[in-house]
């Protein structure tokens, strides 16, 4: 698994960091998560994420990113 920042998938996925902060918040990204000692997020699988963003997105405020991208 290649994690990314939450900031930098943000940006792949064309949507704003508190929109992934968000996400992750919610319990819409979970399994894409790395997470520190603490408990903190410290990374994103992007390929896993993009699965979950699909999944658990409403698709009227899923996201930017087309489709054809991933």
């Amino acid at each position: 698994m290649a994690y990314i920042s939450m900031s930098k998938y943000a940006q792949l996925r064309g949507v704003s960091a508190m929109a992934v902060s968000k996400a992750v918040k919610s319990g819409r990204l979970v399994r894409c998560v790395r997470r520190d000692e603490n408990g903190k997020p410290t990374g994103i699988d992007p390929d896993i994420a993009d699965i979950e963003w699909t999944r658990n997105t409403n698709p009227v405020h899923g996201g930017k990113r087309d489709v054809e991208a991933i």
